[in-house]
């Protein structure tokens, strides 16, 4: 690697981390009021600093978007379903994945991106329309090979989405006396016995899950 690339390279690191900082601000607050004073107290640099990487709020989106649109891209993959087993492993990861796109993309910051940046949503949209069109493929597997119910794919990711960004809002928790793991991990089982045939309910992955909704709930616990 040249001179040049690995300068670039150190940019684009350093980029990344600082979107890394702001990205919990912005996804529960939204940008539509983040003024560059704060964007650089969030990121914990000089204004100055951060005039070096982002020479205004737009830039500051932008790259929050591309790495969104880049981990998305991460997620589709081929499926590999060999036995009953890959179905049940590959029906967590798309919980998780699930998960996590109901945390960082927050309804809030859809809402902010579709009004001020269309265009940057449109981009966002594409990429999940892709993952969801994967998923939807591995459901329609999974009755195929009758491991999962006779359900329709495009309710079912749609019942996902909606019921997660309902299980990460405080406020319901709250009223109905809910900690975010029990809820979480309720769903969770919730999921799986709709889903899933009777016979492959107990084919176990807890413990991978466990630790994923731990650290998740940490996560959040800490914004």
């Amino acid at each position: 690697m040249d001179t040049k690339s690995q300068a670039l390279d150190k940019r684009n690191k350093t980029i990344q981390k600082l979107i890394i900082k702001i990205i919990p601000v912005i996804q529960k607050n939204g940008f539509s009021t983040l003024k560059m004073d704060d964007a650089a107290k969030y990121m914990d640099i000089s204004k100055a600093t951060m005039y070096k990487y982002f020479a205004s709020k737009d830039e500051i989106i932008d790259a929050i978007v591309g790495r969104y649109v880049d981990y998305i891209s991460e997620m589709v993959q081929d499926w590999s379903l060999t036995d009953n087993m890959s179905y049940v492993k590959s029906f967590d990861k798309v919980f998780q994945q699930s998960l996590l796109m109901a945390v960082y993309l927050s309804d809030i910051f859809l809402q902010e991106l579709g009004n001020l940046y269309p265009h940057l949503y449109d981009r966002l949209s594409n990429e999940v329309e892709v993952r969801n069109e994967q998923v939807r493929e591995f459901f329609d597997l999974g009755m195929k090979n009758d491991v999962f119910q006779r359900l329709n794919p495009v309710i079912l990711l749609i019942q996902m989405d909606t019921m997660l960004r309902k299980m990460i809002d405080p406020k319901l928790l709250m009223l109905h006396h809910l900690s975010l793991k029990q809820a979480l991990s309720d769903y969770y089982q919730v999921m799986r016995h709709q889903i899933m045939k009777s016979e492959f309910i107990n084919i176990e992955n807890s413990s991978e899950m466990d630790l994923f909704l731990n650290q998740m709930v940490q996560k959040l616990s800490r914004q």
